[in-house]
């Protein structure tokens, strides 16, 4: 007798398809998260956001932003805000979080890599990440992003590009940078 394989295998976003011993794959499988998820506290997220000066008329994109409470308070503060999560469980929690905040007009939830992930209309960044990935990023901000915009790190800073400004709290840090003229950013690291 002909064994069956299984039905079907989901390899991140691809999908192999078996029956009586066909396979197809229809792309590559997803790319590894770099950075474990912890959440920042949303009074902490409003304290940071305040303090950068977030308000109406700003775009604030959240990278690697679990369950979107950044991007939240962003749109409380009443900007427009775009979350982008490699993880499929947390972007599906960040959709039902700013759904039941009521500010799905005003914010956007990516499921993808924030390294292929187009968010040039933000001017204003927020991100907890490890040194090494902010490292990665700066390229992509100086391509992307206009001069301006105003970069948010909860905990670490760029290795070759110190801080312009920081906020300490009990227990957080945060680090922000402003994205200079294009001209001079190539002074910068």
């Amino acid at each position: 007798m002909r064994s069956l394989r299984r039905p079907t295998v989901a390899l991140g976003r691809a999908v192999a398809i078996s029956a009586l011993g066909i396979s197809l794959v229809a792309c590559a499988p997803r790319r590894q998260v770099d950075v474990g998820w912890a959440p920042t506290p949303t009074a902490i997220a409003a304290q940071g956001l305040e303090w950068l000066g977030v308000h109406k008329g700003d775009v604030v994109a959240e990278l690697g932003c679990g369950d979107g409470r950044v991007a939240v308070v962003a749109a409380q503060l009443g900007a427009d805000g775009l979350c982008v999560e490699l993880d499929p469980l947390l972007a599906a929690k960040a959709r039902a979080a700013v759904a039941q905040a009521g500010v799905a007009d005003h914010v956007r939830v990516i499921e993808g890599d924030i390294f292929q992930t187009d968010f040039s209309r933000a001017n204003v960044v927020f991100f907890f990440l490890l040194p090494s990935v902010n490292d990665r990023l700066l390229p992509l901000f100086r391509r992307q992003l206009k001069p301006g915009t105003r970069l948010l790190s909860r905990e670490f800073q760029f290795r070759e590009w110190p801080a312009e400004q920081t906020l300490s709290l009990p227990g957080f840090t945060f680090y922000a940078w402003t994205l200079p003229p294009r001209a001079v950013a190539a002074d910068h690291p």
